[in-house]
């Protein structure tokens, strides 16, 4: 199995949290290709700008480098230059080499030496799309050579998704908006589209097999306020096309479990329907949860 995995290594500022994370994280790919095992071969690609290139390591294959981004829209007060996630699933699609399954995190997440293995194991087993939500550990990490207390670390649930394992021809399907990486809702897109899109969705919460340092929410920054406003506005356009394709989401039992926390972010639960679909799903999802503990 031939799997491509892009991130967008950046020159970090010396204040940004990512001057620990990012090395970090990279070491940890490294670690996780190296011990994939027998039949996984690994390509990392990077998505980067021009002034980046220095951050990335010799055993990255570089995408072109990127041109669109934030500093695009002088109306928006964050003035960080954040890429846009179409334009670094364009280069994945493109430069992934005939990979069969295509992976994008984002490069503050961390892997176990096991990752491969894993997205392996999940293909294997059927999924065409996963999402695998990373567990926070302690913020008293600060170096790569402090991998092996990270691995031993059990940290604590997350809600977000922040990586994302996808078979090549489900991601050939997907339809990503012009959201830009650093903000709020800029995950929903890549959400939306593999609880879609894929025919055997599985989103993975409660596993230690993703980490990150710390519990930052860098997202929360007020600055990030325009930005995510337009993340936002993208997400519902996205959100109107799928109901366009598939009908209402909430009457999907196959989308709705995965969507629907989306639709309470977004201030869509007013309605009755919405509410008792809601409750029909928890019910549903606690019974097979009994089911399967008892067989």
């Amino acid at each position: 199995m031939k799997i491509a995995h892009i991130v967008n290594p950046i020159i970090p500022r010396a204040e940004s949290d990512l001057s620990i994370a990012q090395p970090i994280t990279l070491a940890s790919l490294k670690r996780a290709a190296d011990e994939a095992g027998d039949g996984i071969e690994v390509l990392h690609l990077s998505a980067q700008y021009e002034e980046d290139l220095s951050a990335i390591p010799d055993w990255m294959i570089r995408t072109p480098d990127l041109v669109r981004s934030s500093l695009d829209h002088p109306e928006f007060e964050d003035k960080r230059k954040l890429p846009l996630m179409s334009d670094i699933w364009e280069r994945l699609l493109a430069h992934s080499q005939n990979a069969d399954v295509l992976v994008y995190s984002n490069i503050d997440i961390a892997v176990q030496p096991t990752f491969y293995q894993r997205v392996r194991q999940w293909v294997e087993d059927g999924h065409d799309a996963v999402s695998v939500t990373r567990r926070t550990i302690p913020q008293k990490y600060t170096s790569a050579d402090q991998l092996e207390q990270m691995y031993a670390e059990k940290g604590e649930a997350h809600q977000g998704d922040d990586c994302f394992i996808v078979r090549r021809d489900c991601a050939q399907r997907f339809d990503i908006k012009p959201v830009f990486l650093g903000s709020a809702w800029f995950d929903k897109v890549l959400l939306l589209n593999c609880a879609a899109r894929a025919h055997n969705f599985l989103k993975v919460r409660d596993q230690n097999v993703t980490f990150h340092i710390g519990d930052d929410r860098a997202w929360f920054n007020p600055k990030t306020r325009t930005v995510a406003m337009w993340n936002k506005r993208e997400v519902t356009l996205l959100i109107d096309e799928l109901e366009r394709e598939f009908g209402s989401l909430f009457k999907d039992c196959r989308i709705w479990p995965y969507v629907c926390t989306i639709y309470e972010q977004m201030g869509f639960q007013t309605s009755i329907l919405y509410r008792l679909s809601r409750r029909y799903h928890r019910i549903a999802q606690r019974l097979s949860r009994r089911i399967t503990r008892k067989s």
